[in-house]
């Protein structure tokens, strides 16, 4: 965990790895002052966010998943059950969404994403206020 990091890692779901705006966002955030990884499943993000052995932690974790709307539910119980934390941050990068919950995140595009991101995480300059 970063010092003074005071947040647990937000979870990018992303639909479609080759997509345009895939492509884009993975772009942006290797940019961004975000510190970011890749997992491969559910799994391997729970293991990202448990971790306390590594001095930092990401900020985000990018999934990539065949469909946001089916993979939600499975990956939040699993993260909600092997982490300390009762209520994940999951942003869902998708352009459909059909049942959203009240604690889910759904962003069409990249601008949503970043506010979402900004809100969760904020910068070194808003922390020190």
């Amino acid at each position: 965990m970063k010092h003074g990091q005071t947040h647990t890692p937000v979870i990018l779901l992303l639909e479609d790895r080759l997509s345009d705006d895939s492509r884009f966002i993975r772009q942006w955030l290797s940019d961004s002052r975000y510190m970011t990884c890749e997992a491969q499943s559910a799994f391997e993000v729970l293991e990202e966010i448990s971790d306390f052995t590594t001095r930092e932690r990401p900020d985000v974790i990018i999934l990539n998943v065949e469909s946001s709307n089916n993979d939600l539910r499975s990956i939040r119980d699993i993260v909600k059950l092997g982490s300390d934390d009762p209520d994940p941050a999951i942003i869902c990068m998708t352009h459909s969404c059909e049942s959203p919950g009240a604690d889910d995140f759904f962003a069409p595009n990249a601008r949503l994403v970043a506010a979402r991101l900004e809100k969760l995480i904020p910068g070194a300059q808003a922390m020190s206020n």
